[in-house]
């Protein structure tokens, strides 16, 4: 669970996922800030793809990157 300035997430921190994942990825979901948990499933999932892409250097195929560069550009989101 995290809050920012204006909402409480339950956002479950996954059996070994490291704490720099975990906060890297609830901080990516705080900037979009979520309206419901249809919303919050759909970010988290691209949350996850970007901090496998950051920590991990997993590849992903155009699209995947394309939505991802997309999502970040539209909410403005500084990592």
């Amino acid at each position: 669970m995290f809050e920012d300035n204006e909402n409480v997430y339950l956002l479950k921190k996954n059996d070994g996922e490291s704490n720099k994942y975990y906060f890297m990825k609830s901080n990516f979901i705080s900037q979009i800030k979520p309206l419901n948990e249809k919303e919050l499933n759909y970010y988290l999932n691209y949350a996850n793809i970007y901090c496998n892409k950051k920590l991990l250097n997993m590849e992903y195929n155009i699209e995947v990157n394309n939505k991802l560069t997309n999502i970040i550009n539209k909410f403005k989101i500084e990592l």
